[in-house]
């Protein structure tokens, strides 16, 4: 740990129990992080802040698209720093499930996971490796190996069944590397470096605490973007509730329709004084029922 993040970290009380996308606090805000300095080449594309400490060398974002701001060895780079050192020493605590070096092409669900070797990886032609949340969108996948994360060319990382990027973290004890065109997810956290390869692309963010952090033409993204969903839903619910009550106003039509079938009855009793009785009386008792229910109808309906 840096000399000035020994002060700063005693003074915290951040340091979380157990490791989840709260915990990052600070680090949330940013989607590439190096301890000394972050390199880019090509057009990187990066939504949220980037930032460098106690290194403030940030070179070759000319090239990259930046969706958040620059902190070269300022008070808030420190702050992640930080931040992202009690995520890291919270996971070290962790009870890890042993499991094979080798991710790829299998199914894991919620949980802490470690090797014997301390290495853990995926590669391509192992198949993807594959996070089952059961369900549950709170469920925490955490892999702390204590030497490397690697995965080659075109590696992948599948999510099934709630599971959510947000919620999954690569807490790797030494170095991290991600293969060319490689997809993954997640908050790679690395004690050491960080290296995205030509266009690898990543759901989530890169932290490297004592080393550099490298980009090549890599695509970041945001993740855990659950906000927006709800707000749409209402809005077409709320619209067409008003149309078709709107529509159906128009019933008074089919009362007037209701009045000419009423003469109907009338018929059929009169035998003899049929036209007699049913054209004066119907004339008048018709008109009389039809309009006042009207009447009373409508402003009932208004």
């Amino acid at each position: 740990m840096h000399p000035l993040l020994v002060v700063v970290a005693a003074a915290s009380v951040a340091l979380a129990q157990q490791v989840t996308y709260d915990s990052l606090l600070s680090v949330k805000n940013f989607s590439v992080f190096g301890g000394a300095g972050i390199t880019n080449t090509g057009p990187s594309i990066i939504p949220l802040d980037i930032g460098s400490y106690p290194s403030a060398s940030i070179t070759g974002m000319g090239a990259a698209t930046l969706g958040g701001d620059t902190h070269a060895g300022d008070a808030t780079a420190l702050q992640a720093l930080t931040d992202a050192e009690a995520v890291f020493g919270a996971a070290a605590n962790l009870t890890a499930t042993i499991v094979p070096t080798e991710l790829g092409g299998t199914t894991l669900t919620a949980g802490v996971y470690n090797s014997t070797s301390g290495e853990l990886g995926i590669t391509n032609t192992a198949g993807p490796l594959t996070l089952d949340a059961e369900g549950d969108p709170n469920a925490v996948f955490v892999f702390r190996p204590g030497s490397t994360f690697i995965t080659s060319t075109s590696a992948s990382i599948v999510l099934v069944n709630g599971t959510q990027s947000c919620n999954v973290f690569f807490i790797v004890g030494s170095s991290a590397t991600i293969g060319t065109s490689s997809s993954v997810l997640g908050t790679i956290i690395a004690r050491t470096a960080i290296t995205m390869n030509t266009n690898a692309s990543i759901v989530g963010r890169v932290v490297a605490l004592d080393a550099a952090t490298t980009l090549d033409s890599n695509v970041f993204t945001e993740e855990c973007n659950v906000e927006p969903s709800p707000e749409p839903s209402p809005e077409p619910s709320v619209e067409p509730s008003h149309e078709p009550t709107a529509n159906p106003t128009p019933a008074p039509p089919t009362a007037e329709p209701s009045a000419s079938p009423s003469p109907s009855p009338t018929e059929e009793p009169s035998a003899e004084p049929t036209r007699e009785p049913s054209a004066e009386p119907s004339a008048l008792p018709s008109p009389s029922p039809t309009e006042e229910p009207s009447a009373e109808r409508t402003s009932e309906s208004h």
